[in-house]
Parts: C-alpha cells; sequence; structure tokens
C-alpha cells in the first residue's frame, strides 16, 4: 500500500492552508475555522445557524498541486461530536465551481473514516450533477470540510491527518 499525506495536523502551520466559506455569503449566520488544538490535532468548529434557508460551515484548503502517481481512497483521521459531516473536493478537471461531495457519521471516538473516489457525488451549489463524471482523486487539488445537517448550535470535528492511500496493485505468481 501507498499513502501520501495531504495535511498532518500534527504541524501547527497547517491549519494556515485552510480557510472558512460559511452560509453569510447567502445571509446566513453560521461562523466556523479550522484551529490548531495542542494535543496535536486541528478542530474544525463553530456554530450552525438555520434560519434564512442556509445552514452550512464550511473550510477549505488552499488549492495544491494533484499527485496524479497517486489514485486511491481517501482516510481521515477524526473525532466528531456525532454528527453528520461532508469531506468535499475538487479536482483540476473539474468544470468551474463542481465540487465532489461524501458525508460520513462521527461518534465521538478517536476513527478512520476511509472514502473511496466511487464514493463522492458531484455538486454545483449543494445539488447534483448528473454529467459531471466522477472522481478521480490523482487529479484532487483542494479538499475541504463541511456541515449541513440541519441542526443548529455548536460543532466540533478534531482532525489529525487527511491523506490519500492506494492498495498495492502488484499481483503475487
Amino acid at each position: 500500500m501507498s499513502s501520501r499525506i495531504l495535511f498532518d495536523f500534527s504541524n501547527p502551520g497547517a491549519v494556515a492552508e485552510w480557510f472558512a466559506v460559511d452560509d453569510n455569503v447567502m445571509g446566513g449566520g453560521s461562523l466556523s475555522c479550522l484551529r490548531y488544538h495542542p494535543e496535536a490535532h486541528a478542530d474544525f468548529e463553530g456554530r450552525l445557524a438555520v434560519q434564512n434557508n442556509a445552514g452550512f460551515a464550511s473550510v477549505r484548503s488552499q488549492p495544491f498541486e494533484p499527485d496524479l502517481e497517486s489514485n486511491g481512497d481517501f482516510v481521515l483521521e477524526i473525532n466528531g461530536d456525532g454528527r453528520r459531516y461532508k469531506f468535499i473536493v475538487r479536482s483540476q478537471d473539474s468544470p468551474e465551481g463542481i465540487n465532489y461531495h461524501a458525508e460520513f457519521a462521527t461518534t465521538g471516538v478517536w476513527e478512520i473514516v476511509r472514502i473511496p473516489s466511487s464514493a463522492f457525488v458531484p455538486k454545483l451549489r449543494g445539488r447534483r450533477v448528473m454529467d459531471a463524471g466522477e472522481l478521480e482523486s490523482s487529479k484532487v487539488n483542494q479538499v475541504g470540510l463541511m456541515l449541513a445537517d440541519a441542526s443548529q448550535g455548536d460543532f466540533t470535528l478534531s482532525i489529525r491527518q487527511i491523506r490519500v492511500e492506494r492498495q498495492s496493485d502488484a499481483s503475487t505468481a
């Protein structure tokens, strides 16, 4: 198996490569950030507000160089608060505005979430795009996290690491 670490949040500087995009872009009142935690992880935290038909909070990485050698599954080491989050990626080949979304549940303990490329759904402004094509993880050049579960209130999702893992394609004779 080969692995490429996209973000290791034991490094405090890793959070500087991220920024918030909340529903205030459409009149909502949600607020979020990605903050370094001294126990060697980052916290995606904030408050989700559901008034004005809004209700999403998200953080995104700055764009990075895709790794055309590592097509595989996205692996997140997380500890959530029991809510359902979305892992969102953008491909260098994505038409303007289209992101690929995959949901995952959290249980309140540290766990590993593995998301295969086939689990991602192409979306534009929250709506499914039928003809966007399947995600190729080797072409991903931006990642993000989102909460949009229609439940108002505070939230925290802790993240140790985000990486891409590829099973070895070598076969034994």
